[in-house]
């Protein structure tokens, strides 16, 4: 920059951009909004990839009010700010259930013919799902709906979020009446809330017919699906049926994770039972996956070493 400056070139947006996306990375909000100053004695003006760079900023330094006045800020410069530059400033406000400003978001956009969109909506539901505000999500929902707007798969899991939350199986299953009634199906996503609903009330035989509705839909269990409900048989103290989850899980060619894993061991050494991490670490060869996770690796090392198994000192 100082180069170009010598050499008489004139820095543009993109010049300008560029250096800011410098101090972005490092999270320097006093270097980025001395770009902003820059740019004004250079008579550049900033542009919506501007805006995009700092909101971005001061949602990793997760500051509100740096969003909002930045926001506004360049509003003033003449910056017309889209859906996807408040959806930045919402979520951020969303964290902290600051309904009042999420509100003062909304009538912005309108004063400026911003479209509000279905991912708009979504940040306001899930808000007030968080703030455990169930008719206030329904309300909203049925605005999204008033606006000519379809909800869509995020719409349905974030009410899904709420009765999975409150072990309401019921409530759940209404949500995914309700998603198919709009036409719009279930997801991977779907599912594996249902998986955690039915593992949160040691529910073996409800966590197995999600397996079969997942089927059924023609979509493929994750590994966040089958160590939902491995977890379910480690709390459930039962070992055999946890190893028999991860023969499927295998078979399905779905490798296991660290938490996966964490738990069976734990599960093994809680028993002492060494002889069944053995046959898991088997049964994990012989289909050809190899964990490297650490934890797994140190507890296969003290078995063949002969040491003695304590979780808490693993």
């Amino acid at each position: 920059f100082e180069q170009m400056k010598k050499a008489g070139v004139t820095p543009d947006a993109y010049t300008f951009n560029t250096l800011l996306l410098a101090y972005v990375t490092n999270r320097d909000a006093s270097n980025a909004l001395h770009i902003l100053e820059e740019m004004k004695s250079y008579n550049v003006s900033p542009t919506e990839v501007t805006m995009g760079l700092l909101l971005k900023m001061f949602n990793e330094l997760d500051d509100s009010a740096g969003a909002m006045s930045i926001l506004e800020r360049l509003i003033q410069e003449g910056v017309r700010p889209s859906s996807i530059s408040f959806a930045a400033v919402l979520k951020l406000l969303s964290r902290h259930n600051n309904f009042q400003h999420i509100q003062h978001i909304l009538s912005r956009m309108q004063s400026l013919n911003v479209p509000i969109t279905v991912s708009i909506h979504n940040i306001v539901i899930n808000t007030h799902i968080n703030a455990k505000n169930l008719p206030e999500a329904r309300n909203q929902i049925h605005r999204l709906i008033e606006s000519g707007l379809q909800p869509d798969t995020v719409t349905f899991n974030v009410l899904l979020k709420h009765y999975v939350g409150h072990r309401d199986v019921p409530g759940a299953y209404q949500v995914i009446h309700e998603m198919k009634s709009s036409g719009v199906p279930p997801d991977l996503h779907s599912f594996n809330s249902l998986l955690q609903l039915f593992v949160s009330i040691a529910d073996r035989e409800g966590a197995r017919r999600v397996f079969q509705e997942m089927r059924a839909a023609n979509i493929s269990p994750d590994v966040v699906s089958f160590t939902t409900l491995i977890q379910l048989f480690v709390q459930q103290n039962d070992l055999e049926g946890a190893r028999v989850e991860l023969q499927n899980m295998i078979q399905a060619r779905v490798p296991p994770n660290e938490f996966t894993l964490n738990s069976l061991v734990k599960l093994c050494i809680n028993q002492n039972n060494p002889e069944a991490i053995k046959m898991i670490a088997k049964d994990l060869e012989e289909s050809g996956l190899q964990p490297t996770d650490f934890i797994y690796r140190t507890v296969l090392g003290k078995i063949e070493r002969g040491e003695a198994l304590n979780w808490q000192r693993i």
